[in-house]
């Protein structure tokens, strides 16, 4: 799944390094938001949504009708779990390779031929709580398609030149991290807050993890992942059930059960073990110093994740509005929340004056947890998350990434057509008990000159 990196602010003292509290004036009422997009229909995501169980894997089937497009969506549980810190990065590379280095039957060129002819695409994707490989057709194509994602998924050859090439692509990803303030960053803020947990076995690896692995360790991992005790699959577009159910027997019964280990052990991962505010810091001679902070949140069936859902975004929008619009103190500056089994979110920014900017950031935290925000913002907020969330409808793609992820993560798919009853039950008061719950104990990553950082600025959130 894509995500982006957003931005955050604080504010400091002068040269005391006290910073003198004061009482914000509540913003000016903002212009209100167009009104969500109506759903086509109750439970927008899930209606129509057929469950099947072949060869002892669960298929979530949704129809829609004179569609084009079919995506199938093979998910693999574990992500992170399946990793150490010795074998980070494998999953991803074996993926990559496993996709687009070729079959037994079909070699690069012919591979990536084939599929152009169908208008088709196979893509592997590696994430922190399960990997995805992807199908995408075209409605007259199903079938030849779907032959050549079964060959691939059986028959994936990992060439050693395919390897190699990929490898050092992965590799130079790796290095560059140093170089890229906005990236390396997140890895400091990451380092602290995932410390002990399996999140901390990053699916791109490290340089000491990936520069070993070769063909023959890609091949036992892919037979280790690719089976039938850590799948599901999902299938969004027009496809007949019969063909489609013929199709994911024959594919699905020729996996293997087990991976030569013996049977995974799908269990959720612990909370992130986030107590205590903490920093990471790196002294560099740069024009502005970057600034990530992450905080553990609720898991998406919690009572507390809606409501901390409109605290973030209310929260981000403060920021925009009082660092960036009044202040002028940086371009950058925002507040997310993830939707992970281990869940997390983060506020971020890029400043010249760390600590008023963050200081500023600071201020709104405290603001949002002891003081009510109007009914006004909170509906506002409201129905722009349904606006967006209506709006990613619309895309078979779409509908099949959410449609996995909410089973996965969430524990079932229907979460994600309940969040929206949830989130339009959100009050004012748990707004600000959510706030003041989650928003607090960052760890952060600071990345810029020495002469700008203060540890127990950091360490006072």
């Amino acid at each position: 799944m894509k995500r982006l990196l957003p931005l955050l602010v604080l504010v400091v003292a002068c040269c005391a390094g006290e910073r003198p509290r004061r009482t914000l004036p509540p913003p000016p009422p903002a212009p209100a938001p167009p009104a969500p997009v109506a759903p086509p229909q109750p439970g927008a995501l899930n209606r129509g949504v057929v469950e099947l169980e072949v060869a002892g894997v669960k298929v979530i089937y949704k129809r829609r009708p004179n569609d084009d497009i079919v995506v199938c969506n093979l998910l693999l549980k574990g992500g992170s779990r399946n990793l150490t810190r010795e074998s980070a990065g494998i999953e991803m590379l074996a993926l990559t390779v496993g996709t687009e280095g070729g079959t037994t039957r079909l070699d690069k060129d012919q591979l990536a031929a084939r599929l152009e002819s169908l208008g088709s695409q196979i893509d592997g994707n590696a994430d922190r709580d399960y990997s995805t490989i992807t199908l995408s057709t075209i409605r007259q194509s199903f079938s030849e398609a779907w032959d050549v994602f079964d060959d691939v998924l059986g028959n994936a050859a990992f060439p050693d030149d395919q390897v190699a090439l990929h490898k050092e692509r992965q590799l130079t990803l790796i290095r560059r991290i140093p170089d890229e303030p906005d990236e390396y960053v997140g890895q400091l803020a990451a380092e602290s807050a995932f410390e002990g947990h399996a999140y901390l076995n990053r699916q791109l690896g490290f340089e000491a993890s990936v520069a070993p692995l070769d063909a023959a360790r890609l091949r036992r991992y892919w037979r280790e992942l690719v089976t039938r005790d850590r799948a599901l699959v999902v299938v969004v577009g027009d496809v007949d059930e019969s063909v489609l159910r013929a199709k994911l027997e024959a594919t699905l019964g020729a996996l293997p059960e087990t991976g030569p280990g013996g049977p995974w052990a799908d269990q959720r991962p612990p909370v992130l073990p986030i107590d205590r505010a903490a920093v990471r810091f790196e002294a560099r001679e740069l024009p502005t110093t970057y600034v990530l902070g992450m905080y553990a949140g609720p898991p998406a069936m919690s009572p507390d994740y809606a409501p901390l859902v409109m605290a973030v975004r209310i929260l981000s929008n403060r920021f925009f509005e009082e660092v960036r619009t009044k202040r002028n103190l940086t371009y950058a500056v925002s507040a997310r929340l993830a939707n992970s089994l281990a869940n997390y979110g983060h506020i971020y920014t890029t400043a010249q004056d760390p600590q008023r900017t963050v200081g500023v950031m600071f201020d709104e935290v405290e603001r949002i947890q002891n003081e009510p925000v109007s009914d006004r913002d909170l509906q506002d907020q409201i129905n722009l998350y349904l606006t967006g969330y209506y709006m990613d409808l619309q895309t078979n793609a779409a509908q099949a990434e959410l449609l996995g992820h909410w089973e996965l993560v969430a524990g079932g798919r229907e979460y994600a057509d309940q969040m929206i009853e949830r989130l339009r039950a959100v009050t004012v008061p748990g707004v600000q008990r959510a706030a003041r719950q989650y928003l607090a104990r960052f760890r952060f990553g600071v990345i810029g000159p020495q002469a700008r950082f203060s540890e127990p600025f950091f360490r006072s959130h």
